[in-house]
């Protein structure tokens, strides 16, 4: 579900996402509580599960649900001016993590 944003907006990273093929669970951190309880809906078998979870890319979803690697997240932010914290994001601006956003 990639959408096209206007050039008059600019995309700004709004959670955490896991990829895994072309589907992307999203929520406030990765793997958190929220998508720990989708991956297991999705796949409810435990050693699949882990399996799948081992394969997955974490990233970032923008406001129209785009996905980007974790650098390219940074790159994002970092060109677009969003604000984050470098030191809560583990003192790196190479890879971005949602501990450098909120």
């Amino acid at each position: 579900m990639n959408s096209k944003p206007s050039r008059q907006t600019r995309p700004y990273i709004v959670c955490a996402a896991n990829k895994h093929g072309e589907m992307i669970i999203t929520g406030a951190r990765h793997f958190d509580n929220i998508m720990s309880k989708v991956i297991k809906a999705i796949w409810p078998v435990q050693e699949e599960r882990q399996k799948v979870c081992g394969e997955m890319e974490q990233g970032f979803i923008d406001q129209w649900g785009n996905f980007y690697t974790r650098e390219e997240a940074m790159h994002l932010i970092i060109n677009t001016g969003q604000s984050f914290d470098v030191r809560s994001n583990g003192g790196t601006r190479t890879a971005l993590y949602s501990e450098g956003l909120y």
